[in-house]
């Protein structure tokens, strides 16, 4: 699903998968001296791709990992700490700094409001690109079980059953310790979604690979792993040939492409979607009650999407002048005067 979003997510957790195997290579063939260098490039993609989140998921594994093997001392001796803060500052700062400059308060809003703001406070009113995520605690670990089925469920059998030699096994400690911490982590958290699992898929995949000889029902688990993208590759054919993608796309891009030909103001009633900012390139604003009953008497011509669930705050009183266009399973597309 998230090769094809545009999403930070995807980069993070590229930059999650750089610090990590770095590190692990850097500790264990000293001879490669690129990896001691590429960990901190990869702290460098890290804060441009989301910020200091990447060190809230790399390095406490990394720190647990050193004292449970024994090897704390080694990473000082292993990685040249001042020359990877250059690289770090050369990465990421100059961007830092024009984004600032161009956009005053935005180091306060990524940084303060991001990544503090966000994560205590799920009804954080001053998120400007997004909505409040309000979720259960601790529904990160299942979102880890259901999207990392079956993989997820064969690594605990497998990780129990070879609980006796977990902590002398340097790799597998390694990578359990990359895989349990980010969940651990947003356990905590009531604002979250479920790509935040994302950097946890690699040490997932490794530990498969790593148990994988060992492993009986093979044939079994791929079968499993495969009923979901089949099912979605087959349900999605399905509409696309009975031609109700439009009529069920949980977006307002069919709306905006198809229907509002004419270059007037087109409001989103309550909160703006994501997909009616990007299609009408920033055009679309959020639109009250109040506000809508006053451009209704301006006699202003103007297209209004509304959700189905919210018809009846909108729709009745305005019934004369808000004429119906287009509507699909969730929304409907009015155009005024």
């Amino acid at each position: 699903i998230h090769a094809g979003v545009v999403s930070t997510d995807t980069s993070l957790a590229f930059s999650v998968a750089i610090v990590m195997l770095s590190f692990w290579e850097a500790m264990h063939h000293p001879e490669k001296p690129i990896w001691k260098y590429l960990i901190f490039v990869g702290f460098g993609l890290g804060l441009l791709a989301k910020g200091p989140i990447i060190f809230i998921l790399t390095l406490p594994p990394i720190f647990v990992w050193s004292l449970i093997s024994k090897s704390f001392k080694k990473i000082f001796k292993t990685f040249p700490i001042f020359l990877g803060i250059l690289i770090i500052v050369l990465i990421a700062i100059p961007w830092y700094y024009l984004a600032e400059q161009k956009t005053p308060g935005f180091i306060d809003y990524f940084i303060v409001g991001e990544h503090f703001s966000r994560f205590f406070d799920s009804s954080w009113s001053g998120d400007k690109y997004g909505f409040p995520k309000q979720q259960p605690l601790g529904i990160i670990w299942i979102f880890l079980l259901v999207f990392a089925l079956p993989w997820i469920q064969m690594i605990i059998g497998k990780l129990w059953k070879n609980k006796a030699t977990f902590f002398t096994n340097k790799w597998t400690l390694f990578l359990s310790a990359w895989l349990i911490w980010t969940p651990l982590f947003f356990t905590v958290s009531k604002s979250l979604i479920h790509p935040y699992i994302l950097p946890v898929l690699i040490p997932i995949a490794l530990l498969v690979v790593h148990f994988w000889k060992e492993t009986k029902q093979k044939t079994v688990l791929i079968t499993i792993s495969l009923i979901v993208p089949i099912a979605t590759i087959i349900v999605y054919s399905f509409a696309l040939i009975s031609n109700n993608i439009e009529k069920h796309a949980n977006s307002d891009k069919y709306f905006i492409q198809n229907s509002c030909k004419e270059d007037i103001q087109i409001y989103h009633y309550n909160t703006k979607s994501y997909s009616s900012q990007f299609y009408s390139k920033g055009k679309v604003k959020s639109i009250k009650v109040t506000e809508l009953e006053k451009e209704l008497l301006s006699k202003t011509p103007f297209y209004l999407i509304v959700s189905k669930r919210n018809l009846k705050k909108v729709v009745p009183s305005n019934n004369v002048t808000l004429k119906l266009i287009n509507s699909n399973a969730k929304k409907n597309l009015y155009r005024a005067n």
